[in-house]
């Protein structure tokens, strides 16, 4: 019995630990994006009211 609940726990840890790791690798990802968008905007954009 002691033996389940400690595997359980161990699981539960896990399981957590690879969702916060999966959650980082999401945000990341949308920062990359946000990045890269605001590059694209800058380069594109930004010249035209500047008016170089």
């Amino acid at each position: 019995m002691l033996i389940l609940i400690c595997v359980g726990l161990i699981c539960i840890i896990v399981i957590q630990i690879l969702r916060i790791a999966y959650l980082n690798k999401k945000v990341e990802k949308l920062a990359l994006k946000e990045r890269l968008l605001t590059q694209i905007i800058e380069d594109r954009c930004i010249p035209y009211y500047t008016g170089e």
